[in-house]
């Protein structure tokens, strides 16, 4: 972790991402600029983070680790996402990792100086809730009884890096509670017919439209 220690970059942060309307206070006052390079960890599970971070751009992992040393993947954020809002922000320890995929960078903002402001701040805890719903209504939209193609177009579209879709094909399975056999075989399909194109870092997604349409569930993969 490298800290930017520059106040025009963070003003020229928040103003090009927009994000002085989600605090009814200085959030140039309060952020500092954090980069973070691929597979470093952000926050710890089991311990209180110090800062809550608005992650800018790149992507993390969010991951747990269960009683049996095993390892349980739960979200994968791209930018302008907030992470922390439901532990670190209330001095709770986190209940997973979150780690670097790719190079990141954040506004963070300091729990010990400013927690108490921000647990204050109506119009911050009114977007931390619009964020939480959209969460959990992005989990809840699709459930184990519908087909593994729907729930993986709409995860794809989800977590999605404008057209690429780079996450590992093991770490997709887990997180769709499906076969690594059943998914490759409804990876294929998707490029058969040319939804899907394998590239050097995972996949290129050719066809937005169809990959929307298949995620309402308002075509298959067996309708070419």
């Amino acid at each position: 972790m490298r800290q930017i220690h520059d106040p025009a970059q963070v003003r020229r942060a928040i103003e090009a991402y927009g994000l002085e309307t989600l605090f009814s206070q200085d959030l140039a006052a309060m952020g500092e600029l954090y980069q973070f390079e691929k597979k470093e960890y952000l926050m710890y599970q089991g311990a209180v983070a110090a800062r809550l971070y608005l992650l800018l751009s790149g992507s993390v992992k969010v991951f747990q680790y269960t009683v049996s040393g095993k390892t349980h993947c739960q979200q994968y954020f791209n930018s302008l996402e907030i992470l922390g809002e439901t532990d670190a922000l209330w001095g709770i320890p986190c209940v997973g990792n979150v780690v670097a995929l790719t190079d990141c960078l954040c506004l963070g903002i300091s729990l010990e100086r400013y927690g108490a402001a921000l647990r204050s701040d109506l119009t911050f805890l009114r977007h931390v809730a619009q964020v939480l719903a959209r969460r959990l209504a992005a989990k809840s939209e699709h459930t184990l009884l519908e087909p593994l193609e729907l729930r993986l177009a709409a995860f794809m579209l989800r977590v999605r890096r404008g057209d690429r879709f780079e996450l590992s094909m093991q770490e997709t399975a887990k997180m769709l509670d499906s076969s690594y056999r059943h998914l490759q075989r409804v990876i294929y399909a998707m490029c058969r017919l040319h939804l899907l194109a394998k590239t050097d870092y995972g996949y290129q997604i050719l066809n937005v439209e169809a990959l929307e349409a298949l995620a309402r569930g308002q075509w298959t993969l067996g309708k070419s």
